[in-house]
């Protein structure tokens, strides 16, 4: 009698030990749980943050590496339209002189710049 008492109180020690191992690992399961929620809602937000900021035309370029690529593209663009721009304003100015030239020739020959063009030919 006095082994079969001492077993049941082993066995029943060894089924409180395990009891209280598996509250503990439930206990902080829970709390792990916890704290992943907490970071999925943090980083929820921190995304729609960013995502907001991405438009903005002075963010800072110390936010990230991708940021920091938004930023130095719309940069670029800029600079490029701007440079676009401005060829542009020269191509017209060359395309009005061409068509000036083109006028100015026009009326020299009808005025009868054609006889001297001629007799220049012949000379030559």
């Amino acid at each position: 009698m006095g082994n079969i008492l001492s077993t049941l109180t082993q066995q029943l020690s060894t089924t409180i030990h395990s009891n209280r191992y598996e509250l503990e690992a439930r206990r902080r399961n829970v709390e792990v749980e916890k704290k992943q929620h907490e970071l999925d809602l943090l980083n929820r937000k921190f995304e729609e943050l960013m995502t907001k900021r991405a438009g903005v035309a002075g963010m800072d370029e110390d936010s990230g590496p991708l940021e920091a690529t938004i930023v130095h593209m719309k940069k670029e663009i800029t600079a490029k339209q701007q440079a676009c721009s401005d060829l542009q304003v020269y191509i017209y100015m060359y395309i009005c002189m061409c068509v000036c030239m083109c006028v100015y020739m026009y009326r020299l020959r009808a005025v009868g710049g054609d006889d001297r063009s001629h007799k220049e030919g012949d000379r030559g």
